[in-house]
C-alpha cells in the first residue's frame, strides 16, 4: 500500500440477505409479527443477537456506519390451521405494525395504505394452501416519504459495532394475517422471508451519496 492507503473504498455499496424460517400463531382472530428491515438484524433491534444479513460481519470489520436505502422483498407463506382459511399480506412502515395494528378491523385496513403487498388468501387444506408473493423492491425513502430527507437524515443510519446495530429511526416489515371466520386463530400459518437489503457502507459520518 502507499503512504498508509487502504484497498477498501470509503463508501461502499452491497446487497446484503437475510432469510428467516418460522410459523405465526395466535389465539385471536388475527396475527401481526413485526421485522425491522433497516437493522443488521432484522428480528434483533437491540442490535445483540448474532444472525445479521449474510456479509455484515465482514463488512462491519472494515466500515463504521450504514445504512439500508432500498429492500428486496421474497415472502412466501403457506396455512397452519385445521379448519379455518386465512387472509395474508405484509405492510411496510415507519411505526412497529403490532403497536399500530391491535384488532382485525384494523388489520384489514392496514392493506388499504402503501406500500403494501395483496392479500392473499389461503383455503382450509393444512399445510398445502399457500402462496408466493411475488418480488417487490421498496425505497424506504419512499416509506419515510421524502427521499432526499431520508439520504440526509442520520437517524436511519447505524454504526457497526454490537451496541448499535439498529438505527434510531426504524422502519418496519409487518406480516398479518387475519380469518373471516369469528373463531380464534390457534396454529397460524408457516412463513419464509427473505430481505435482500441495499446497504451503504462508509467509514466516517457522513451523507450517504445519492
Amino acid at each position: 500500500m502507499w503512504g498508509g492507503s487502504t484497498p477498501f473504498p470509503s463508501h461502499m455499496i452491497r446487497r446484503l440477505s437475510y432469510t428467516a424460517y418460522g410459523v405465526l400463531a395466535a389465539s385471536a382472530q388475527f396475527i401481526v409479527a413485526d421485522v425491522c428491515i433497516n437493522s443488521a438484524d432484522p428480528t434483533d433491534v437491540s442490535g445483540t443477537a448474532a444472525v445479521k444479513y449474510t456479509g455484515f460481519n465482514q463488512l462491519a470489520g472494515i466500515y463504521n456506519i450504514f445504512k439500508v436505502t432500498h429492500v428486496l422483498i421474497e415472502l412466501t407463506v403457506t396455512n397452519n390451521e385445521p379448519s379455518l382459511p386465512l387472509f395474508v399480506g405484509y405492510v411496510i412502515r415507519d411505526l412497529a405494525p403490532t403497536t399500530s395494528y391491535t384488532t382485525k378491523p384494523l388489520c384489514q385496513g392496514a392493506f388499504e395504505i402503501a406500500p403494501c403487498s395483496p392479500v392473499a388468501t389461503l383455503g382450509l387444506t393444512q399445510g398445502v394452501a399457500g402462496h408466493v408473493f411475488p418480488n417487490r423492491k421498496i425505497s424506504l425513502g419512499d416509506v419515510v416519504g421524502n427521499r432526499l430527507a431520508f439520504l440526509s437524515d442520520d437517524s436511519y443510519q447505524a454504526g457497526t459495532t454490537s451496541s448499535t446495530l439498529a438505527p434510531s429511526n426504524q422502519l418496519w416489515l409487518g406480516m398479518i394475517g387475519f380469518t373471516p371466520s369469528a373463531s380464534n386463530l390457534t396454529n397460524g400459518f408457516f412463513y419464509k422471508l427473505r430481505i435482500t437489503g441495499t446497504f451503504h457502507f462508509w467509514s466516517q459520518s457522513d451523507v450517504v451519496p445519492v
